[in-house]
């Protein structure tokens, strides 16, 4: 067993590879998951059932295993987990994102404010918290706006309006979910997840992915691709955007992602958080592309060791002339889910790598317009975008995924 322990934040389906591949590194895992059933509690050497936003109990379970074994730290790979991190580093001295950093890299105010201050490239907005200030922000920025509750991910409440009439189905879209509203000026071109690891105050490239949306106006997540079509100088904008953005905010340790368009006026940063991008492209797409992933990297560090290679995702992907992508399978109507149909056909089309569902029959679908609509996921390889994407679209034809109200549409 390893000299160091390590706290990881989540146990499900989606963070196998990451758990994984933390045990290989030999460090002695400490998973926290709220769900007693979490398929990664049989790779943990301990459990403890407490939820990725329980910064105290977290930090108390942090204590009581740093008491046993040198804690290397803790890992998560969703927003939720992120303040845990930063407060574990910070009480017991272990090298991390700063607690201050990790706050305001999650509030989309306060982080714009910090880029907008610094000539940091990205997009142009305000925040507002009445009609009133929503029409004074129109008057400001003009059409097209995409409106975003200012303290919600994974496109929840997020709603563009691209004509004066569809201002005030995005505003109570938006404003649903608590105030104050984001409002920015909707910046049209193409979307790139973008991950690094800050080593000695220097970013290392970790992957850039292109991220592909739904029609507007809910722009929800559909399918993603590695690696991009940017030629190299491109790429390296990309990741010097990154670290420009995240060492703005003070994060200078550890994974680092941030959310990228890029527009007619070249790349423009929308977000930042102190951790990777999420495991259906960091954990599962990349290894299939480029053979590693930064999290393999991570892993190895936190347990003492070194980095297998220093050679970007984009470098080792050319090498070895491979293509990887995602591809989410939704609900189409709101109900009671009651399974999938295809998943062996899907699973058998040329190319596909894998085939996962994360919502068992009972689970109810409420939401079609953001990633709560998501039941699983397709991955794929091949040796060109067009066939990456040929493989997932086809496999997903093949998946029908069954709720008991086919007739019920809930927009939320």
């Amino acid at each position: 067993m390893s000299s160091r322990a390590l706290i990881h934040i989540g146990g499900g389906r989606l963070q196998l590879p990451g758990l994984q591949l933390a045990v290989e590194a030999g460090l002695e895992v400490v998973l926290t998951d709220a769900d007693p059933s979490a398929p990664g509690r049989a790779l943990a050497a301990r459990w403890a059932p407490i939820r990725g936003d329980d910064v105290p109990g977290l930090l108390d379970l942090a204590r009581s295993v740093a008491r046993e074994t040198p804690l290397a730290g803790a890992y998560c790979s969703n927003d939720f987990g992120v303040s845990a991190v930063a407060a574990i580093g910070a009480e017991l001295g272990i090298p991390a994102c700063a607690p201050e950093a990790a706050r305001d890299a999650l509030d989309k105010v306060r982080s714009t404010a910090t880029w907008r201050a610094a000539g940091i490239a990205t997009t142009r907005g305000t925040t507002v918290a009445t009609r009133a200030e929503l029409e004074r922000a129109l008057a400001e920025l003009g059409l097209p706006l995409i409106l975003k509750p200012a303290g919600k991910s994974g496109s929840i409440g997020v709603r563009s309006a691209c004509a004066r009439e569809e201002l005030e189905p995005a505003w109570r879209s938006a404003s649903a979910h608590g105030l104050p509203v984001v409002v920015e000026h909707l910046e049209r071109g193409r979307h790139f997840d973008v991950n690094g690891t800050f080593v000695g105050g220097r970013l290392r490239p970790g992957g850039v992915l292109e991220r592909f949306f739904g029609p507007a106006p809910e722009h929800v997540p559909e399918w993603g691709v590695h690696p991009t079509s940017l030629d190299w100088d491109a790429t390296r904008r990309v990741y010097r955007l990154l670290e420009r953005a995240a060492l703005a905010l003070g994060i200078a340790h550890g994974p680092v992602k941030a959310d990228v368009v890029w527009g007619d006026a070249g790349p423009l940063v929308l977000e930042v958080a102190p951790r990777y991008h999420g495991d259906v492209s960091t954990a599962h797409v990349l290894p299939l592309s480029a053979g590693t992933s930064p999290i393999a990297d991570w892993m190895r560090r936190l347990a003492g060791g070194a980095a297998a290679s220093r050679e970007s995702p984009e470098a080792l992907a050319a090498e070895r002339g491979l293509f990887a992508g995602w591809r989410a399978l939704r609900a189409r109507h709101a109900g009671e889910l009651r399974g999938a149909r295809g998943v062996d056909a899907a699973r058998a089309v040329s190319g596909v790598h894998d085939v996962a569902l994360l919502r068992g029959a009972g689970f109810r679908v409420e939401h079609l317009s953001d990633n709560r609509s998501v039941c699983g996921f397709v991955w794929a390889r091949g040796a060109s975008h067009d066939a990456v994407r040929a493989s997932l679209e086809e496999a997903a034809a093949l998946v029908e995924i069954s709720v008991d109200e086919p007739a019920a549409a809930a927009r939320g």
